[in-house]
């Protein structure tokens, strides 16, 4: 990766902003200044432009930001520090950001998805219904975060809410979920130990750990409760297809990345939200 980096630098005038991939470039070449700033997908996911954000640190070469998303790492106890040319999600990943900056855009996108559903009879409050959706997806951080302290290997991508039998989940059918699919010896009640802790861990601040995928799958699951039925791909994509200069401006990120910008006599987004 940072080969690819190297050569950018030397082939350019640009600044270099790598990303960790397609769905970030697809989402952010909507709103830089292309004239100004080269994306550059890593082709490592985040441990990749890591590592190549610490040898471009080593080596001072300028002009070049890495982007990527925070996911657990402030929770874990070898807590990563990253090279100074590296900016963060302030939560769990970019897009979640961006959703929590843009709640009225996920209410649109609950609204747009339950059309044919309320026609037929679905009555329902739709700050409720997200508030419903954050807090299952946010049931899930202790899990995805037990996972990772204790390097369990459970099968966590794309987790099925499609299986959770009831709501509110509780920790014992979330943990049987995982194990299930996992084919792991690992018994319920010790993981269930360890998303307590790892829960404690969190604190308050599970919703801040709420990543979209999680999100997107617990809004699904939450809208059947109502009898509709909604894909959680299809809300993501209604959900990208809606985002605002305004969303993007209202990250810790963007503002980063926008002074990062002019601290090289650049300017880094082309949208109105820049100015």
């Amino acid at each position: 990766m940072y080969a690819t980096v190297l050569l950018a630098r030397q082939a350019t005038q640009q600044l270099i902003l790598v990303i960790e991939g397609a769905d970030d470039d697809f989402v952010l070449k909507q709103h830089l200044n292309e004239q100004d700033v080269l994306t550059i997908p890593s082709n490592g996911g985040k441990g990749g432009a890591l590592q190549a954000a610490k040898l471009a640190s080593e080596q001072s070469l300028r002009g070049v930001r890495f982007l990527v998303d925070a996911d657990y790492d402030r929770y874990l106890p070898s807590r990563p520090e990253y090279p100074d040319n590296v900016t963060s999600s302030h939560g769990h990943d970019t897009f979640a950001d961006m959703l929590f900056a843009g709640a009225n855009l996920l209410e649109r996108v609950i609204e747009s998805h339950s059309r044919s559903g309320r026609r037929n009879g679905a009555t329902f409050d739709t700050a409720d219904v997200r508030a419903q959706a954050v807090a299952l997806a946010a049931a899930i951080a202790p899990l995805r975060l037990a996972n990772e302290l204790h390097s369990y290997g459970l099968n966590l991508r794309g987790f099925p809410f499609g299986k959770i039998a009831s709501l509110p989940a509780d920790e014992e059918a979330l943990a049987k979920i995982a194990i299930d699919r996992s084919g792991t010896p690992l018994s319920p009640s010790t993981l269930v130990a360890a998303m307590s802790e790892a829960g404690s861990r969190l604190g308050e601040e599970r919703t801040l750990v709420v990543g979209d995928h999680d999100l997107f799958g617990a809004l699904s699951r939450v809208l059947r409760e109502h009898g509709i039925s909604a894909g959680a791909d299809a809300m993501a994509a209604s959900f990208l297809a809606g985002l605002l200069c305004a969303h993007l401006g209202s990250t810790d990120w963007y503002r980063e990345l926008n002074d990062w910008g002019a601290a090289n006599s650049r300017v880094t987004f082309a949208c109105p939200c820049a100015a």
